[in-house]
């Protein structure tokens, strides 16, 4: 046996609080600065959430029960001296860091889950290896909802494209029979998105 003094155990002792603070206080910052370098994300974040109507059907362009969580790994490394003395530059080039690593994989992730959600919800249009013309973009609007302001204005969505596809759908205006299908198709959705206001005031 040893005569040499134990060393005695040291005592650890967490807040749950600060810890829970901390992690809030990461993913703000993560999100944030994820948003502000990524544009599709910083769409997403800036959208508005929108009621949900449980006493009428849901329509076209609405699945309920969709959202699925995504699971994704953010590592945010600080140094104890930073911690100790508050070193903000020390900090905020972890956030940079892990938005670096965690940016990539968690806008696959969420294409990814919009693709499952599309195909299963009937709002996928397959152009079969066509490149993007009106006419197909006419189709993608017939599955979606549109709603309106109070003046009657359409809210149209907002179509994310590639530069070189946005280019070349500019050279392709539409034809007076395309923009005839478009005034018709916001038509029919003026009418819907009337009927479903209309159920909404008598629930």
């Amino acid at each position: 046996m040893s005569d040499a003094p134990e060393e005695p155990k040291r005592r650890e002792s967490r807040l749950p609080e600060y810890d829970v603070a901390t992690a809030s206080l990461l993913m703000e910052c993560f999100y944030g600065l994820a948003a502000a370098q990524d544009a599709v994300l910083r769409r997403f974040s800036q959208a508005e959430r929108t009621d949900a109507n449980p006493s009428v059907g849901a329509p076209v362009g609405i699945t309920q029960g969709a959202y699925r969580p995504l699971d994704i790994e953010m590592r945010f490394s600080l140094s104890a001296s930073a911690v100790l003395h508050t070193d903000v530059d020390e900090w905020a080039a972890s956030v940079q860091n892990s938005v670096d690593e965690a940016l990539p994989v968690l806008m696959k992730k969420i294409f990814d889950q919009m693709d499952e959600i599309l195909e299963e919800a009937g709002q996928v249009v397959d152009a079969k290896g066509q490149p993007l013309s009106i006419a197909w973009v006419l189709q993608a609007l017939e599955k979606v909802q549109i709603d309106f302001d109070e003046d009657g204005n359409a809210q149209m969505p907002v179509i994310v494209l590639h530069p070189d596809t946005l280019k070349r759908l500019a050279e392709t205006p539409p034809t007076p029979e395309e923009e005839r299908q478009l005034e018709a198709l916001i038509e029919r959705k003026r009418q819907e998105f009337n009927a479903r206001r209309r159920v909404r005031k008598l629930d």
